[in-house]
């Protein structure tokens, strides 16, 4: 299972920037949903669980790659700005 059955707490609408506009103009659900589905993203999904397997690192999910090195500290801004200067 690659976890991207399990989206039914996604909400069904689009990004907004706060005043009622959508933050991605022309990309309607339906389109977002059918490039989700898309054997093309499927496959890269497969493929990025394949190599997170085989890499001994992921124990589970999240689970990030910066620079090909697994990240273990936290998820906050901050943390992740550092990370990435790094």
């Amino acid at each position: 299972d690659l976890g991207l059955g399990k989206q039914g707490d996604v909400p069904r609408d689009l990004p907004q920037d706060g005043s009622g506009r959508d933050l991605y103009p022309g990309l309607g659900v339906a389109a977002f949903d059918a490039d989700r589905a898309s054997a093309g993203v499927l496959g890269r999904v497969r493929r990025d669980v394949d190599s997170g397997i085989a890499s001994g690192q992921v124990r589970g999910t999240p689970t990030l790659f910066i620079d090909g090195v697994v990240h273990r500290g936290g998820y906050d801004t901050a943390t992740l700005l550092a990370a990435l200067a790094r």
